[in-house]
């Protein structure tokens, strides 16, 4: 055997998955829901969590409510890990308006294969009934 060559080029980035969610507002002053979402939020952070499937980190939170009528709630929105909050979390208030939007930009959140992610929803006063909130963030 000869000896070895000089390393290769750096390859390309890995793949990025889009993760979206939407859910109905609830009247509960705290709620969890799935990363993606899909159903009613529920009152234990447990019944919400799903494995995460490979190790990422997550970036770039950006947040949508809506409303069928103006609103002054204030909501925050929170990526779990393992049951516990992350700094990867935004706060919006409606102001009177049907809807509100919220982003976290800078913060990152690294996960391991297997660990446990949800998204937990808090008000300061539960929205108007038909109120729909919309998430998406990065796993890079």
């Amino acid at each position: 055997m000869g000896p070895m060559g000089p390393a290769g080029p750096q390859g390309p980035a890995g793949i990025a998955s889009i993760i979206l969610g939407n859910i109905p507002m609830s009247d509960l002053a705290v709620g969890y829901s799935a990363l993606g979402g899909g159903s009613p939020l529920t009152g234990q952070s447990a019944n919400a969590e799903a494995p995460a499937p490979m190790a990422c980190t997550f970036v770039n939170l950006n947040v949508l409510a809506t409303s069928p009528a103006a609103s002054s709630a204030k909501l925050e929105v929170t990526l779990m890990v393992d049951g516990l909050t992350t700094a990867l979390w935004c706060r919006a208030s409606f102001d009177d308006r049907t809807s509100t939007r919220c982003s976290d930009q800078v913060t990152s959140v690294a996960i391991k294969t297997g660990q446990t992610m949800s998204m937990r929803v808090r008000y300061d006063a539960p929205p108007p009934q038909g109120a729909y909130l919309s998430w998406g963030l990065v796993c890079k």
